[in-house]
């Protein structure tokens, strides 16, 4: 009994944006925030979304007009921003999901042919960033991902700027240009010298070295090339006039991709069957969080007017649970778990007649005797899971409807538990 009121207290606390999303799982957190995979609970879809500590209007501006720019992108190597969710102090943006394995992690499975795939899709999100004045600032293997369908998507736009701003960091270590070490402008040239050294990367499995001669100037060591077939050659000259010392000699995203596709017009561009096999061989293990609605506000930023109608709203759900006395049999209900994907983490216990048995414990918890026709659908894949229940009308005039509760899939057992008591909660609420 303590733990289902437990469990209703931390939904009054929920703040931001969870009215509109599930909190699935973090996936990580940065210098100017932390990432969070959610599902939206009104379009059914998983996305990503991001907590920034600052507001676009106060002393933030460059990263405003970044922002604001990345909303009009249009490619498919970027990820969509679909909103932005003002909450206090803080903005929380809202974007696509991807899904997939890191260049890192998969680059030295590439064919010849895909790499340059790769790279024309890298130079096409470039192409995009430089039509919109928006400089990336960390293009790196880490921060590139082949999806499902083998298109390379450049995510994490944690350090990206509008041309011309000042930069108050830099990018990832080898694919960082060299005037970033006395100019802290955003230039394109500065994602150009990354594109160049990422495809040294990709042909040697090393980046340039910079050093420096006596008077300070940098000079760029360049890897050896070994074992190229020779109709790929050209890609390390290409990469070469991108990492040049002088930025204004580097080329830009649409001199590079223009040429590629004049020297490379014998590759089917539109057979990804390669990339994708890929990308599928190398797939993260199934998502999965703590529970839906397991995301945690610090009590700092909790009001005192909300604490008082939060504490009221517990004594009034605490005094209804302990007047209540069952007296009715168990609800019938029936469960459906034959949608649910056979390689779906789930807890040891799961099965129709546990899920059941949950239900019906929480409903009578809830004070819900009477209720006919319960049926429950649980739907699993890509990781995450639906629960639906359905019933009918009964004998005390509940009408029919129906209930959805969504989870990261996972063998979490206390996770499973809370969405059974959400759904039962659901109905406690309707009628």
């Amino acid at each position: 009994m303590r733990r289902h009121v437990f469990n209703l207290i931390r939904r009054l606390h929920i703040r931001g944006p969870s009215k509109h999303f599930f909190f699935l799982s973090k996936l990580g957190s940065g210098g100017q925030g932390d990432v969070w995979l959610a599902k939206d609970k009104h379009l059914d879809r998983v996305v990503t979304i991001k907590r920034l500590p600052w507001k676009i209007e106060n002393n933030r501006p460059a990263a405003g007009h970044s922002i604001r720019a990345r909303a009009d992108i249009q490619s498919p190597s970027i990820p969509k921003l679909f909103g932005v969710i003002p909450d206090g102090r803080k903005l929380w943006l809202v974007g696509e999901y991807v899904s997939g394995a890191t260049l890192h992690v998969c680059a030295d499975q590439l064919s010849w042919e895909s790499r340059v795939q790769v790279v024309k899709d890298i130079l096409e999100a470039l192409v995009c960033l430089e039509r919109c004045n928006l400089v990336h600032c960390d293009l790196s293997p880490a921060n590139l991902v082949l999806d499902g369908s083998g298109q390379t998507r450049l995510l994490d736009f944690e350090l990206c700027h509008q041309v011309g701003f000042g930069l108050t960091v830099s990018g990832t270590p080898g694919f960082v240009a060299p005037e970033l070490a006395t100019e802290s402008v955003a230039l394109p040239s500065i994602d150009i010298y990354s594109l160049g050294a990422l495809m040294f990367w990709l042909i040697t499995g090393l980046t340039p070295t910079i050093n420096h001669d006596d008077s300070g100037r940098a000079i760029i060591g360049l890897p050896a090339i070994d074992n190229v077939p020779s109709q790929f050659a050209d890609l390390a000259n290409i990469a070469a006039r991108c990492v040049r010392v002088d930025a204004s000699l580097r080329p830009s995203a649409r001199e590079i991709l223009d040429r590629l596709n004049r020297d490379f017009r014998w590759l089917n561009a539109l057979d990804r069957e390669s990339l994708e096999r890929v990308s599928k061989r190398n797939l993260p293990p199934s998502l999965s969080g703590s529970t839906p609605f397991d995301f945690p506000e610090p009590a700092s930023q909790k009001s005192v007017g909300q604490t008082k109608w939060t504490m009221l709203g517990v004594v009034l759900i605490s005094l209804g649970i302990v007047a209540y006395r069952p007296v009715a049999a168990p609800v019938e209900v029936t469960v459906d778990v034959s949608r649910v994907q056979a390689v779906t983490e789930l807890p040891e216990v799961f099965d129709a007649d546990w899920l059941a048995s949950s239900l019906q414990t929480n409903l009578e918890a809830f004070g819900v005797t009477a209720l006919e026709g319960a049926s429950i659908d649980v739907i699993c894949s890509y990781g995450s899971c639906d629960l639906e229940l359905r019933h009918s009308e009964t004998s005390e005039g509940y009408s029919e409807c129906g209930h959805k509760v969504s989870l990261a899939a996972s063998g979490d057992q206390r996770s499973w538990e809370m969405a059974v008591s959400e759904l039962a909660r659901s109905i406690l609420l309707t009628h």
